[in-house]
């Protein structure tokens, strides 16, 4: 009786032990996860990945994709193997293989390709549109696992003002801080339009921008050619009828012709107490359509001296046999030859001692658009015989081409169609050099237009 007492209780616990059995599995066994922190993020800010949940030693892979709203599809991918506690952080883990073979937590942001028949340099689409990136966690080719995080061009508290104002055709991003705050003009190159992107990464950070197109938009001239600086000097006046801001602190931001602009405006007109400058040149070159023999500037009705561009046989020779083959064209050289006359240099450069505040300048030395390593060599050799009294910097980046700036965007294509020259141009850098000088950069440019326009933005 004894016994069918305890064989009894045995039965009755086997239902017990099975369910602490699955218990005692899961602890030892947890599900797979991927952390993402912050889920939702400014675009320049560091995103963090952290994988958990698999066995030692298993081969995961981490693919990530993303849609923007002017159509693009974009995608990377890594590959990892889980460590002793079957973890992958991303951030001191580099992949065995993927997009990118570097240590790097942003790796999969930056190393994106994009999928589309001309190849374009990344565009976020509409910044008021958060951009929604899905990552999906593989092992063994099976999809275990998956995350959406958001990056946004614009924090929700900033406010957004289209300007058709005067002739003007901009707009003015606002940040959430009700005093006035400074203002930064943002000018883009010689694709022409309108820079919102990087407007309103910076309003996100505290500082007023205005994004001005000065061609290529609206009412405003189709070409590069003859733009009036007066233009600029009615946006300035412009701003300094604005509640919203101070534009006692103004400061001006361009890259490549635009940066030329930048310099130029610093140059002319004192308002302007801080002058940043993506892959500039400070010289005045002729206007976007080519062999016009026109400059690409004017003021008080005269056209300012500039540089031609001056096709050699050779450089037409070597122009017709890559769109032959469809290959993409490096102008830097045409530009290099075309300073040899030392007279028509001098009569084009820009003063920039003239510039009523500290100066940086940011270029990398394979820039294969035109030599904006050695003009902005060039530039603060010209600050420094001058004696120019402000602080100036030049954040110069082996090895990287032309479009430095704003981090964590798809550096993957160094070569895209013009869409004034309409030509496919080579802009120089490889994905990883320019993710670099890109990441550590934009970083500076906050803390110099916080150092020198005295707001103490973030």
């Amino acid at each position: 009786m004894r016994a069918l007492r305890v064989l009894f209780i045995f039965l009755l616990a086997i239902p017990l032990l099975g369910c602490n059995a699955d218990l005692i599995g899961s602890q030892v066994s947890p599900e797979p996860m991927i952390e993402v922190n912050p889920a939702s993020a400014l675009f320049d800010e560091i995103i963090s990945i952290h994988l958990s949940g698999f066995s030692p030693g298993d081969f995961v892979t981490v693919r990530a994709n993303m849609r923007i709203s002017a159509g693009s599809k974009y995608e990377s991918w890594a590959s990892f193997v889980a460590d002793d506690n079957g973890q992958i952080d991303l951030s001191a883990q580099k992949p065995i293989e993927g997009t990118y073979d570097v240590n790097d937590v942003m790796g999969l942001f930056w190393s994106m390709e994009e999928h589309r028949d001309i190849d374009i340099e990344f565009s976020p689409g509409d910044i008021t549109e958060a951009q929604i990136i899905t990552f999906t966690v593989e092992v063994d080719g099976n999809t275990v696992v998956s995350k959406q995080v958001e990056r946004l061009i614009m924090l929700p508290d900033v406010t957004r003002i289209p300007v058709r104002e005067n002739g003007l055709v901009g707009t003015l991003f606002l940040p959430s801080a009700k005093s006035k705050t400074p203002v930064v003009i943002i000018l883009g190159g010689s694709e022409g339009g309108l820079w919102e992107g990087r407007a309103a990464i910076l309003a996100s950070h505290g500082c007023a921008a205005f994004a001005l197109a000065y061609f290529g938009a609206e009412s405003l001239p189709s070409n590069l050619t003859e733009i009036p600086l007066e233009y600029f000097e009615k946006a300035i006046v412009w701003l300094q009828k604005q509640d919203e801001v101070n534009a006692d602190k103004l400061g001006v931001m361009g890259a490549s012709r635009g940066g030329e602009l930048a310099l130029l405006l610093g140059a002319t007109f004192p308002e302007i107490k801080a002058v940043v400058a993506f892959a500039p040149s400070g010289l005045v070159w002729e206007g976007s359509a080519w062999e016009t023999n026109q400059s690409a500037w004017s003021y008080q009705g005269v056209p300012l001296s500039f540089v031609p561009l001056v096709f050699t046989p050779e450089f037409q020779e070597y122009l017709n046999e890559q769109t032959a083959y469809g290959k993409p064209i490096a102008y830097t050289q045409l530009f290099l030859l075309n300073m040899e006359d030392e007279s028509i240099v001098e009569e084009a450069i820009i003063p920039v001692e003239n510039i009523n505040g500290p100066i940086l300048l940011i270029s990398g030395s394979d820039d294969q658009m035109w030599p904006s390593g050695l003009f902005s060599e060039m530039i603060m050799e010209r600050l420094e015989q001058n004696s120019h009294s402000f602080p100036n910097e030049h954040l110069s980046y082996h090895g990287a081409g032309h479009s430095v700036g704003v981090p964590y965007r798809p550096t993957t294509v160094t070569q895209f169609y013009h869409p004034i020259t309409r030509e496919y141009l080579a802009s120089g850098g490889n994905a990883v050099i320019n993710a670099f000088a890109n990441a550590d950069s934009w970083p500076k440019v906050l803390d110099f237009l916080n150092a020198n326009l005295l707001n103490g933005f973030e």
